[in-house]
């Protein structure tokens, strides 16, 4: 008898019919080698997660990364207590030589050390300068009187004096002097309205008197052997009235012989004239 394997009544009961033939399932025998694996089928759905596992053992350290960039300053810490002081080290070298210091204060004067030898004489020094004047002293005794001097000269022995009376003078024109009075023995002389002198010294005066000009006033120049002499004018401006009076006196020295002195009207134009004069007197 045969069981069908393949009829799946027999594989349920323990036994089977089949077209009426009644079969009973023997024991089941010993499985049988395993057939070739089959295609793989297609992948199932992802199934839910599972529980985490244990922690694995730390793994070995991994090799040292680069250097990162440095980081910001941190804040200062507190200062560490102070350490002991180490031992001392070897002498430097010696330093350049420091800036001289200031003067110190005077220290106390010292003993009198004792008198050395007299040294040799020195040079004669320089003159120095004078001294001021001493205060006078007092008035000596009077001495003895002297020889009598020989007999002076008088500077009035040789003068003249030259005037002109009421006239009328063109502007630029000498001033007429038609008169004059000397000493008797005198060395000057009047002549073409001038005075000669011979060398010498003298006092001078010169001057005239009048009416104004037009532009109101009145000027009279000295002339020196017939040229003017600039620095000898005199001028009388108006103020209120119309009479005039013009005088100048100086120290005159005529260096040679003959020299002549004569008065302009230097007024800018015609005056007329009361009087006018020179008159000179030698004193040298």
């Amino acid at each position: 008898m045969f069981f069908n394997f393949f009829n799946p009544c027999c594989q349920t009961r323990p036994t089977c019919s089949q077209n009426s033939v009644e079969y009973i399932r023997g024991p089941i025998g010993p499985i049988g080698p395993a057939g070739p694996m089959g295609p793989m089928g297609p992948q199932g759905a992802q199934g839910p997660q599972g529980i985490q596992g244990p922690t694995g053992a730390t793994g070995a350290t991994g090799a040292t990364g680069a250097t990162g960039p440095q980081g910001p300053q941190g804040i200062q810490g507190e200062t560490g207590a102070t350490g002991p002081q180490g031992p001392q080290g070897p002498q430097g070298e010696t330093g350049a030589t420091g800036p001289q210091g200031p003067q110190g204060i005077q220290g106390e004067t010292g003993a009198t050390g004792p008198q050395g030898p007299q040294g040799p004489q020195g040079e004669t020094g320089a003159t120095g300068p004078q001294g001021p004047q001493g205060i006078q002293g007092e008035t000596g005794a009077t001495g003895p009187q002297g020889p009598q001097g020989e007999a002076g000269t008088s500077a009035l022995q040789d003068a003249l004096y030259a005037y002109g009376g009421t006239q009328t003078v063109a502007s630029g024109a000498i001033i007429p002097l038609a008169s004059s009075v000397t000493t008797p023995t005198t060395t000057m002389s009047l002549a073409s309205n001038a005075i000669t002198l011979p060398q010498g010294t003298y006092l001078v005066t010169y001057g005239a008197t009048g009416e104004r000009g037009a532009d109101g006033n009145l000027s009279v120049q000295l002339y020196v052997n017939g040229a003017a002499d600039a620095n000898e004018i005199i001028t009388d401006y108006a103020t209120t009235a119309n009479a005039a009076n013009v005088s100048k006196t100086i120290l005159y020295n005529a260096t040679a012989g003959g020299t002549t002195l004569s008065i302009y009207n230097v007024s800018g134009e015609s005056v007329n004239l009361t009087g006018a004069n020179i008159t000179a007197m030698r004193i040298v």
